[in-house]
């Protein structure tokens, strides 16, 4: 029934822009969700089109707003395409780090006049509102352990300290040598000359083509022509959407057959999405999406209970978040671990909680652009004490107990709570330390050198022992083939897991760019002071 649809003589098309999330995000409200195409989405869709028998893809990339990682699994599912003999051509327009990089794994690379090439090198912004918290006259009495555990520094200094500048440079130093020696090797060119021609960026499109970077200066209605000479005839395009309606439709007599001889089985899929709190997860209910304890032990429960789930694969995007909701998580994963092979996928970002909940599980995989590691804790609380009196509001206390104010926003810490808080986070670190330890059956002083709250490549953590494997989706899936012994042609089909959302209309308001980012950082006030202890890095320690 496909081949009516799709044959050699066609192409799927695919365009991106804009996030492209690792589970779509509702708003809660009924006909105005926007379902956006996920990285597992993109995953199933290369993997069909390798079975078919199409020619291949042409891939769109419009302003795309994600970091390294999550592009460098798109670009290597579209190597893993051409290596089935399937071509790949890219088209773009808003022609930045992260659309040229997925490009470069294509045959050949359109771009149109008067656009502009921004391969540009990557950066690190890291904010700071000290100030403005001055301002406001809040002070911020929060507290870190470990020299490299920067997640306080944003609210109590107004640049980088020695040691965070130190660690990001080491990540930016990994992941350059890492985006370089990529391009080069695709697009044969010399790791130093793609240098120097990164430095002369941004170039227009005659530079481009000139230097070796682009192959064609085309409109994006003039693609077709251009693939014409590789197929003798005009290619028929299939968009995305269609494609995968018509292939459900085509496999549907033999999903049939195996629901019912109950011979499917399936991969579990769960994301840990978000900054990592207690209680239920927040999706599309503000800038922050949370992850909550509550919403993900469910899920993991529900997933060790589905009889026809024989492995899990739990992919995490979070710089961590409360220290209990992120131990409570990575708990349940060990229950679950005990009954059924999980992995851990790490996303661009899998830091402090989000590297703790990874630790109970049959192995870890890391991309080679992801942020990981910031083995360390923060705690504290605001003080809201003079913003109150400036503007007229005062409190008076009533106590039993010694400490019953500790938590009090309308005061700071006495020195006598200041010892304390600082030697509870003192024993949680230790804590996790030797929660490392015993994971990853490494030694305490080598998990030291690995802690301290600071944050790794994925080579580097791998190199330290924190991860067991640098590889994409496409890894897991064929280990995951060798631990539930299936057959080399057995398909293993994907369940995805997840919440179900509740109304939200706050959604809206976000803002975006620079002023989302900062709106990002005012935001964690709110949700951090809610916890107690915290395992996290900066939210917005992304490369670009």
């Amino acid at each position: 029934m496909l081949e009516k649809y799709l044959n050699n003589k066609s192409f799927v098309e695919l365009e991106l822009s804009g996030s492209i999330p690792e589970e779509n995000i509702s708003t809660g409200i009924p006909f105005i969700n926007e379902e956006r195409i996920t990285i597992l989405d993109i995953y199933i869709l290369i993997q069909r089109i390798k079975k078919s028998s199409s020619s291949g893809i042409i891939i769109k990339l419009k302003n795309i707003n994600i970091g390294l990682a999550r592009a460098d699994e798109i670009r290597t599912l579209l190597f893993e395409l051409r290596s089935a003999g399937k071509k790949v051509y890219a088209y773009l327009e808003d022609t930045g780090n992260i659309e040229y990089f997925i490009a470069t794994a294509a045959d050949k690379i359109f771009i149109p006049p008067w656009s502009t090439l921004n391969v540009i090198g990557l950066s690190f912004d890291s904010f700071y509102i000290k100030e403005l918290l001055d301002e406001f006259h809040i002070e911020a009495e929060i507290d870190g352990i470990g020299e490299y555990k920067s997640a306080a520094d944003m609210f109590k200094r107004n640049s980088m300290s020695p040691q965070h500048r130190e660690m990001m440079n080491a990540v930016l130093d990994n992941f350059y040598n890492s985006f370089t020696a990529k391009i080069s090797a695709s697009r044969n060119v010399s790791n130093s000359e793609l240098k120097k021609l990164i430095d002369k960026n941004p170039l227009n499109p005659v530079n481009a083509k000139t230097s070796g970077l682009i192959d064609e200066i085309i409109y994006e209605n003039e693609i077709e022509q251009h693939v014409v000479p590789k197929l003798g005839v005009k290619p028929k395009i299939i968009k995305y959407k269609k494609f995968t309606r018509n292939y459900r439709y085509s496999k549907l007599p033999g999903e049939l057959i195996k629901l019912i001889t109950n011979r499917k089985k399936y991969i579990g899929y769960v994301n840990v999405n978000g900054m990592i709190t207690q209680g239920e997860s927040k999706k599309g209910s503000g800038y922050v999406n949370t992850c909550g304890s509550d919403t993900l032990t469910g899920l993991l429960r529900k997933v060790s209970e589905d009889k026809s789930v024989v492995a899990v694969i739990i992919r995490v995007l979070s710089p961590g978040g409360s220290a209990l909701a992120s131990d409570l998580i990575r708990h349940e994963i060990n229950t679950l671990q005990e009954k059924k092979p999980v992995f851990i996928s790490m996303s661009d970002v899998a830091a402090s909680g989000g590297y703790m909940v990874s630790l109970s599980s049959n192995s870890i995989y890391a991309n080679p652009f992801t942020i990981t590691g910031s083995i360390g804790v923060v705690a504290g609380k605001f003080n809201f004490k003079n913003l109150l009196n400036r503007y007229g509001i005062y409190s008076e206390t009533l106590k039993k107990g010694k400490m019953a104010d500790i938590y009090s926003v309308n005061k700071g810490f006495t020195a006598e709570e200041k010892k304390k808080f600082m030697q509870l986070i003192k024993d949680m670190y230790k804590d996790f330390v030797e929660l490392v330890s015993d994971k990853r059956k490494m030694d305490s002083s080598q998990t030291e050198k690995a802690a301290r709250g600071r944050v790794w490549s994925s080579e580097d953590s791998f190199n330290l022992g924190l991860i067991d494997n640098v590889g994409s989706l496409s890894d897991i899936v064929n280990e995951i083939k060798d631990k539930v012994e299936t057959a080399d042609d057995e398909i293993l089909y994907f369940r995805e897991f997840k919440a179900k959302n509740k109304l939200s209309i706050s959604n809206f308001g976000k803002l975006t760019g620079p002023a989302g980012r900062i709106e990002n950082v005012l935001e964690l006030p709110e949700i951090l002071g809610k916890e107690r202890l915290f395992t996290v890095v900066p939210y917005s320690c992304r490369v670009r």
